[in-house]
C-alpha cells in the first residue's frame, strides 16, 4: 500500500511587472511533503520506507523612485528511512540580496549582489554509505560583486558583476585535509603524519554573472529559472561554474497544487570517488550534477502575495 499523506510544495513568488506600488513587500511560503510506502506479501517486490521533505522560503522587495532591494531566503531539506537505514533526500540552504540604484532611466543599475550557498547536515556516499563527502559550510559558497544589472521588468533581472569575490569554505577539517571542492589540501611527511593541516578556505577573484526570470507563463503556471555563471580570473579563468535551477508550479486549484524543481551543476574544483570492485577507491574528475524534485500537495503563505 503506498499513502501520499501531506505535501506542500513551494509556489515561488512573482510580482506583476505592471505594479508601481513603492515600499516593502514581504512574504513566506512553507511546504511540507510527506509519503510512506509499505509491504506485505507483496510478489513484485520492495522496501518499506518513509520519506519526508520541508521547505521555507522568506522574500522581502523594497522598491523605490529610483532604487530596489531585493532579498530571499531558500531552504529545504529531506530524509528518506528505507531498508533499515536513513538517507538525506535533499539539503539545501541560499540566501540572495541585491541591490540596484539606476542610470538615468534606462532600465540599468549601479548594483551591488550577494549570494550565499551551503546545507545543513553531514552528507555521506559509498556502498555503505558511511564515506563523509560534505557538510555544514563543507562546502560553503560566499559571493559577493559589484557591477551592473539590467531590470526591463519586475520578472525578470541580469546581475554582471566583472568584480566579485568568491570564496569557498570547507569548515569540516577531516574535508579540509583531503583538498575537497578545490582548497589546499594537508601536507603529510614520508611517513604519513600530517604536517600541516589543509586550508578551510579558497579566496577567488572573478565575473558573476545572474539571470532571473520569474513569471506566470500560462494561466496558474508559474516559471522561476535562476543561471548562475563565475568564471575565476585567477586560476583557470576558462573553465565556468555552472549553477542553474528551475522551478515550475502549477495551481490545480485555491489549495492543491504541483510543482517540479530542477538544478543543474558544473564546478571544475568539484571531484569525484568511486569504489572499485577490489575495494579501492578511484578519484576522477568534474561531472555534470542534476537533481529533480516533484511535489503535488496543498499550499501555504504568509505576509505579503507575490502573484501575478
Amino acid at each position: 500500500m503506498i499513502v501520499c499523506i501531506f505535501a506542500l510544495p513551494v509556489l515561488m513568488m512573482a510580482q506583476d511587472d505592471a505594479d508601481t506600488t513603492l515600499g516593502w513587500k514581504k512574504g513566506m511560503v512553507f511546504g511540507l511533503n510527506f509519503s510512506q510506502a509499505s509491504f506485505s506479501n507483496w510478489a513484485g517486490g520492495g522496501e518499506n520506507s518513509i520519506a519526508g521533505n520541508a521547505i521555507l522560503v522568506a522574500v522581502a522587495q523594497y522598491k523605490g523612485n529610483k532604487d530596489f532591494w531585493n532579498t530571499g531566503l531558500f531552504t529545504t531539506y529531506g530524509m528518506i528511512m528505507k531498508g533499515g537505514s536513513t538517507d538525506k533526500s535533499d539539503d539545501k540552504l541560499e540566501i540572495n540580496s541585491l541591490y540596484g540604484y539606476e542610470i538615468g532611466e534606462t532600465k540599468w543599475f549601479y548594483s551591488g549582489i550577494m549570494n550565499f550557498k551551503s546545507q545543513f547536515t553531514a552528507g555521506y556516499a559509498g556502498p555503505e554509505k558511511n564515506e563523509l563527502v560534505s557538510n555544514f559550510m563543507a562546502p560553503g559558497y560566499l559571493n559577493l560583486g559589484l557591477g551592473v544589472t539590467w531590470k526591463p521588468a519586475d520578472y525578470f533581472s541580469l546581475n554582471i558583476a566583472p568584480a566579485d569575490a568568491k570564496f569557498v569554505f570547507v569548515l569540516d577539517q577531516y574535508l579540509a585535509d583531503k583538498g575537497d571542492y578545490g582548497v589546499e589540501p594537508a601536507v603529510y611527511d614520508e611517513n604519513g603524519n600530517k604536517i600541516k593541516d589543509g586550508k578551510n578556505m579558497w579566496f577567488q577573484f572573478g565575473a558573476y554573472v545572474r539571470l532571473v526570470f520569474n513569471k506566470e507563463v500560462f494561466k496558474n503556471v508559474n516559471v522561476l529559472t535562476t543561471l548562475d555563471l563565475f568564471s575565476n580570473y585567477l586560476e583557470k579563468p576558462q573553465n565556468i561554474d555552472v549553477n542553474w535551477d528551475v522551478l515550475i508550479t502549477m495551481k490545480i486549484n485555491s489549495w492543491l497544487s504541483a510543482s517540479l524543481n530542477t538544478t543543474l551543476i558544473y564546478d571544475d574544483d568539484v571531484t569525484f570517488t568511486r569504489v572499485l570492485d577490489d575495494g579501492t577507491t578511484e578519484t576522477y574528475g568534474p561531472r555534470t550534477q542534476f537533481k529533480e524534485v516533484f511535489n503535488l500537495g496543498l499550499t501555504f503563505s504568509l505576509g505579503d502575495k507575490f502573484e501575478d
